[in-house]
Order: structure tokens, then C-alpha cells, then sequence
């Protein structure tokens, strides 16, 4: 589907964002069954001050995978931009 929407020159780029975004959320509940079935390692790595996507957001890894490493850097939405020798270090 959103092959289709990109692939349409006559869609505005705010269209496809939409699209995207709600097929993200549309998978949220089988990515979350998957993180309950497999109890994978998860390493997040967030910015405390994501204006986007809130530290709240990393903590709800949590719920499915209860061992998840969370860590919340000094940082807004781009952390990486921001810490990349912490992160990589």
C-alpha cells in the first residue's frame, strides 16, 4: 500500500507520512506479540527530551519485554546526531 502512494506522483508528500504512519500503527499489535512470544534482547537508546516520540515511549518496551536496556540520554528526537560517541562508544 504505500508503495502505491509513493509510487503516485500526484499524492502530496504529507499523504504519504499519513499512510505510513498508520500502517505503523497498524502493526503495533504484531510487533508487540512478537516481543511477548520471543522475549528478544531489546536496546533502546533515547533521547530524554524526544518532543516526537517521549521517553514514555521507550519505557513501553518494558511492558512486553520486561528485561529491555533502556537508556535515556541528554538528548531530543535526533540522539544519535546529538551522542553518537556515547551511543557507539
Amino acid at each position: 500500500m504505500v508503495q502505491q502512494v509513493v509510487g503516485d506522483t500526484g499524492r502530496h508528500p504529507a499523504r504519504v507520512q499519513q499512510v505510513d504512519a498508520q500502517l505503523t500503527l497498524d502493526a503495533y499489535p504484531a510487533f508487540q506479540q512478537y516481543f511477548r512470544d520471543t522475549q528478544v534482547p531489546l536496546l533502546a537508546v533515547w533521547g530524554r527530551h524526544d518532543e516526537i516520540f517521549g521517553p514514555d515511549g521507550a519505557r513501553a518496551y518494558r511492558r512486553d519485554l520486561p528485561d529491555a536496556e533502556i537508556h535515556l540520554l541528554d538528548a531530543g528526537h535526533f540522539a544519535l546526531e546529538d551522542n553518537l560517541d556515547t551511543i557507539t562508544g
